[in-house]
């Protein structure tokens, strides 16, 4: 069991993560406003594509966030180790979120060719 030290150093640690967490929400919905407003404005299809890919990983922040919140609780009685696990709970969360979301597109990418090619008429000459 850890002793009081290790406990108050190993939250005040994670209290630290959450608010560089904080930092890095605000900086994607930031960028996710820029590159969407400047992707709409400058008519490029691909800077509002980015923007929407910044505005998703808001919502994997605000997941990073809330469990290093979690994660900082200290011990109670039903949880006498204290709320740690937690954070590798989030992060595995996280991970999985990440790698979904790039291969869903790929497979929606992959079919519209496909049924592009499939479908495709010739031309007469």
């Amino acid at each position: 069991m850890k002793s009081a030290s290790q406990l108050q150093a190993s939250a005040a640690n994670l209290q630290a993560g959450a608010r560089l967490a904080l930092v890095g929400l605000v900086v994607n919905i930031a960028f996710a406003i820029i590159k969407i407003v400047g992707g709409i404005f400058g008519h490029a299809y691909a800077l509002t594509a980015d923007g929407a890919q910044s505005a998703l990983d808001v919502a994997g922040s605000i997941m990073i966030w809330g469990g290093l919140r979690f994660a900082a609780r200290p011990p109670d009685a039903t949880h006498p180790y204290g709320h740690g696990k937690a954070e590798p709970l989030t992060a595995i969360f996280v991970a999985f979120e990440l790698s979904w979301r790039p291969s869903r597109s790929r497979c929606k990418a992959c079919a519209r060719c496909f049924c592009h090619i499939l479908h495709r008429r010739h031309s007469p000459f």
